[in-house]
């Protein structure tokens, strides 16, 4: 495998383990499942497990690196440690939390994802920067239609807070299901390179 198909290989499977954790992280439950005390208490546990996974995901990338080096790029532990950053956001929020812990839960995944694809857009501009046509403009255009997109899902989050219960799920399971759709066309792609 040369060094560049490897080197996209372990970028998807960065953004997958990143998106895996960002999805899991952005836990919605109605109000009326639980309530008070009990309701904070499984927003802590709940941020203090994907914190924890999110950092177990991070080591495991590095421990690979160290056992052979590059295995994971730098700009595929990247996403890895943004995870991690995000986690621990969250974490503090949700240990500081004045309001409802799973709403901002659900807000702040949406801002870290607005964060880490606003990354990549500056990233690809900044090498194209550097070396005029390092990165495609299709894949430019994609990257900025990808801030785009998490933009209007951050923006739909912090206003989603008077909506319907059932209103802003049905929203959220319609977006994980386009993101599905999204990383097995990825996945494809990676296929019909190999």
């Amino acid at each position: 495998m040369n060094r560049s198909l490897r080197a996209l290989v372990a970028g998807c499977v960065a953004m997958v383990i990143v998106g895996a954790t960002l999805a899991v992280a952005d836990p919605v439950l109605p109000n009326s499942a639980v309530s008070g005390n009990a309701d904070s208490s499984f927003a802590l546990r709940y941020a203090e497990a994907t914190l924890k996974l999110a950092k177990m995901d991070l080591q495991k990338a590095l421990d690979v690196n160290k056992l052979v080096p590059n295995t994971f790029s730098p700009a595929a532990v990247e996403p890895l440690q943004q995870a991690v950053d995000v986690a621990q956001q969250r974490y503090e929020q949700v240990k500081n939390a004045t309001g409802d812990p799973l709403y901002e839960l659900y807000v702040r995944s949406e801002e870290g994802s607005l964060r880490c694809a606003q990354a990549d857009y500056n990233k690809a501009l900044a090498a194209n920067q550097r070396f005029k046509g390092s990165v495609m403009n299709d894949e430019l255009e994609r990257l900025r239609l990808t801030v785009e997109v998490a933009r209007l899902r951050y923006d739909k989050a912090r206003d989603s807070s008077h909506e319907a219960e059932v209103s802003s799920l049905q929203w959220q399971v319609e977006q994980l299901r386009e993101e599905v759709q999204h990383l097995r066309a990825r996945v494809e792609q990676l296929r019909k390179i190999n």
